[in-house]
């Protein structure tokens, strides 16, 4: 088995729990697929219940999961889906995107960004507000939602409400064993992964790139920003790379809300461990904040 098989194999498979379901009923999941420049991307919709009266379409959030750039769409993400639609009161479109080493840097960066610009499009037909529109990410995911956010303001486009990022990487140069040993965290077999999952998405050649790791960006680059939420574990090897980049955001004078739940691990908030409580107030108060719907 090589290295590629034996971290995928890991993986469970994007079938959820009937029994866990029940726990996060929404009103409508369901899969379908969107063209972009690199073929066919695969979202997973998840649409709360609403009060029968309501009539307005509902906010939309755009969240991209996480899984080192390598791993794909889980069941843990289908229950995180719902339970974001649920306390999000929004449409959630999570994103399956392409995965590395097989599609590596920017492939997952391109077809992200071609799906935002479809879903901005498109939201009316599936009952969304495109005007209402927030991106969110966890670990590569929040990775991914920050450098869109990024390509988007570069372009010239119309720029996301906020963006949450909630343990992302956004150094990839540096060495994940670096970052543990600094924070005095003991090595684990996932830390040592992190070296693979860097070099399978950036490589070398990419790896100090802006939009690879964010931590490299310019003010220029981080000036006119929406706001952003970043939201780190505390005993998480990834943990400075949120507060480095959150500190980088507030001297470019982006409005940041950053939340270091002292205690929590990596994936606290999909994997519904220790802290994912405090992590959710966070990330709820802001995303109502966003859509305007405190």
């Amino acid at each position: 088995m090589t290295e590629l098989e034996q971290v995928r194999s890991q993986m469970t498979a994007p079938q959820a729990d009937e029994g866990t379901l029940k726990n996060y009923p929404v009103k409508r999941q369901e899969q379908f697929e969107i063209s972009n420049r690199h073929g066919q991307t695969g979202i997973y919709l998840y649409e709360p219940f609403t009060p029968e009266d309501q009539k307005d379409p509902l906010p939309v959030l755009v969240n991209f999961h996480g899984g080192g750039f390598v791993k794909g769409y889980q069941a843990k993400c289908i229950t995180f889906g719902r339970i974001l639609a649920r306390e999000g009161h929004c449409l959630v479109f999570d994103v399956d995107y392409k995965l590395a080493p097989e599609y590596p840097y920017p492939y997952a960066l391109e077809e992200g960004w071609d799906v935002v610009r479809f879903l901005r499009s498109h939201a009316a037909d599936f009952g969304g507000d495109p005007d209402r529109l927030v991106l969110c990410g966890q670990s590569s995911g929040g990775n991914l939602a920050t450098v869109i956010a990024m390509n988007m303001k570069k372009a010239g486009e119309p720029l996301p409400l906020g963006v949450i990022s909630c343990y992302a990487p956004f150094d990839l140069a540096q060495d994940p064993v670096a970052k543990a040993e600094a924070g005095g965290l003991p090595i684990t077999d996932f830390i040592l992964r992190g070296r693979l999952y860097n070099e399978w998405y950036a490589g070398a050649g990419h790896a100090r790139e802006a939009y690879v790791s964010p931590v490299f960006a310019t003010k220029e680059d981080l000036q006119g920003l929406p706001p952003f939420t970043v939201i780190a574990g505390g005993i998480d090897f990834l943990c400075p790379d949120s507060m480095t980049f959150a500190s980088h955001l507030m001297e470019a004078g982006v409005t940041v809300t950053v939340k270091k739940v002292l205690g929590a691990q990596h994936g606290f908030l999909v994997r519904r461990t220790e802290g994912h409580e405090e992590g959710d107030r966070v990330l709820f108060e802001t995303l109502r904040s966003y859509f305007g719907t405190l």
